[in-house]
């Protein structure tokens, strides 16, 4: 029926969508929103979408924050596009509306030729204050890697995982360290 790279483009959408359910409880994560990584030339689109997949499901992993994929949001609002056509509406878009409602970071990427290599930057960076809900955006990267692989974009899926843990990373505020009180002074002596 799918051809095998179908295949688990349909299988990473799916284990992205159950992240993103399972992480809908989140009341305290920092909720972050990957952007589609995009290809800048059209065969690399079409990799460019298998790695935002790919990424979404390995930042997913960390339990310190939500996240929320862009193929994903377009996904659940084509849905509900269509189902309002037909009269029916959906808790879904409610629940997706406010969890855009509050994305804090932003992780975006682009995939390149570099001669004979290909090129994967991604970025990411506190929300922008007038970002469009539905297409969140930064204003400044606080953090920006960049991976360079040889002969195939396949190649850059092996350093997704070190890539997703760097950037879930930046997402999480810092611990703050609980302090001691200060211990009551002693009195003078005479």
């Amino acid at each position: 029926m799918f051809s095998a790279p179908a295949r688990l483009v349909v299988a990473c959408a799916f284990a992205s969508l159950a992240a993103l359910s399972a992480n809908a409880q989140s009341g305290d994560k920092p909720v972050v929103f990957v952007t589609d990584i995009t290809g800048t030339t059209p065969p690399l689109m079409q990799a460019g979408s298998a790695l935002t997949t790919s990424l979404c499901g390995q930042m997913a992993k960390d339990k310190r924050i939500e996240v929320l994929c862009a193929p994903d949001v377009k996904q659940i609002m084509g849905f509900a596009a269509m189902g309002a056509l037909t009269g029916a509406s959906s808790p879904a878009v409610t629940s997706l509306e406010d969890r855009l409602a509050k994305v804090s970071w932003v992780v975006s990427g682009v995939l390149s030729p570099n001669g004979k290599d290909f090129s994967l930057v991604l970025s990411t960076g506190p929300r922008a204050a007038d970002a469009d809900p539905h297409a969140p955006a930064f204003e400044k990267a606080t953090l920006r890697l960049e991976e360079v692989a040889s002969g195939s974009t396949a190649r850059l899926m092996d350093r997704l995982p070190e890539m997703a843990s760097r950037l879930a990373k930046a997402t999480v505020p810092a611990p703050v360290e609980a302090t001691q009180p200060p211990k009551p002074l002693a009195p003078k002596k005479s």
